[in-house]
C-alpha cells in the first residue's frame, strides 16, 4: 500500500449520520491509483465473469488471507494486504500491537513507511489508504462500529469494492469505495447498472479507434519507457467534439515526464505523439 489520502470520507445515500452504509478511501492522483484494482478483485473473487454488472461487478465472493479488523485501546483498522504463501510464517499485518504502530507513525506494515497515516483526536478521526494490491482504514476508536460492519460485510460476501469516475452513485467519485451490498437503494443499483452498461460501451468504443496499437506499435504503449502508466477513455465534452471526429477522448499520465505532458487528449493528439508530435510533446524550453 504506498499511497495514504486524508481526503476518505463516510457513504451515505440519505447524508444522514446514522445510515452510513460504506467508505470512500479517497484519491490523490497518484500513478498507483490509475492502475486500477484488479490484485485486489482477483483475491476477494470480485467480478469473474465479464459480463458481470452492478452489484455482482463488485460483490466479494471469497475472504482472502490479509483482511484484518483490529482494535487497539485508541484506534482501529480494517486491512487488507496480499499475504502469500512465501511469508505463511506472518499470519497477522501486524508486528505488534496496533497503537504502538500508530503512536511510532511509522513500520505500520513489515517494512512499509505510512506516515500519512498518523491521525489526531483534533481531527475527523479516520484515514484511507490503497493501491491495486491492497486497501486500509485507519480510525480513532469511535469509528470502530463502522469498520466491524464493513469487516463483516465482507465476511458475510455482501461488501461491494470499487472504483468510480462518473455518474451519481456511491462509486462516481474518485477513489476506492467499499458498501454494504444489501444497504443499497433498488434505485441506485439500477443506475450504476446503467452506468457499468455505458462503460463497457466505452471500452468498445475505445478499442475500435486502435490508439492503443498504434501506441504500441511506435514504442509508446503501456509501460514502455516512453509510453504510458495510464491511457483512460471517457466521453468527449462540449469542447472536445469540435476537436475530434471520435466520441472517445483520454487521459493522460506518460512516462519520462520531463519529455511528455500529462493531461485530456484526443485520439488525434495521440496519434501526434506517436510521431512525437503534438500538444503531448513538451517544447524545448520546458524539457
Amino acid at each position: 500500500m504506498r499511497t495514504g489520502n486524508m481526503d476518505a470520507s463516510w457513504i451515505s445515500l440519505d447524508d444522514k449520520e446514522e445510515n452510513i452504509i460504506g467508505i470512500n478511501l479517497g484519491a490523490d492522483f497518484t500513478a498507483e491509483h490509475e492502475w486500477g484494482i484488479k490484485d485486489i478483485k482477483q483475491h476477494f473473487k470480485i467480478g469473474q465473469k465479464e459480463k458481470d454488472i452492478g452489484i455482482k461487478a463488485r460483490k466479494n465472493n471469497a475472504v482472502p488471507k490479509g483482511l484484518e479488523l483490529v482494535a487497539g485501546d485508541k484506534y482501529v483498522a480494517l486491512i487488507f494486504r496480499h499475504i502469500s504463501n512465501f511469508f505463511d510464517d506472518r499470519n497477522s499485518n501486524f508486528s505488534k500491537p496496533l497503537d504502538e504502530h500508530v503512536e511510532e507513525g511509522y513500520g505500520f506494515f513489515h517494512g512499509e513507511s505510512l506516515p500519512a497515516w498518523r491521525i489526531k483526536d483534533d481531527e475527523k478521526g479516520f484515514v484511507g489508504a490503497w493501491d491495486g494490491k491492497s486497501f486500509g482504514v485507519l480510525a480513532l476508536k469511535k469509528h470502530e462500529g463502522r469498520l466491524r460492519m464493513l469487516y463483516e460485510a465482507f465476511q458475510k460476501k455482501d461488501a461491494m469494492v470499487g472504483i468510480g469516475s462518473t455518474g451519481g452513485n456511491p462509486f462516481s467519485r474518485g477513489g476506492l469505495s467499499i458498501i454494504v451490498a444489501s444497504k443499497m437503494p433498488k434505485d441506485v443499483i439500477a443506475e450504476m447498472e446503467k452506468k457499468d452498461k455505458d462503460d463497457i460501451q466505452l471500452l468498445k468504443d475505445s478499442e475500435k479507434t486502435g490508439i492503443e496499437k498504434k501506441l504500441k506499435k511506435a514504442g509508446k504503449g503501456y509501460f514502455d519507457s516512453q509510453g504510458y502508466m495510464a491511457l483512460s477513455p471517457s466521453r468527449p465534452g462540449e469542447k472536445d467534439k469540435k476537436k475530434t471526429k471520435y466520441n472517445v477522448i483520454y487521459w493522460l499520465n506518460p512516462m519520462a515526464q520531463q519529455r511528455h505532458n500529462y493531461g485530456w487528449y484526443t485520439v488525434e493528439d495521440l496519434e501526434l505523439w506517436a510521431k512525437d508530435e503534438g500538444p503531448i510533446m513538451m517544447n524545448k524550453e520546458k524539457a
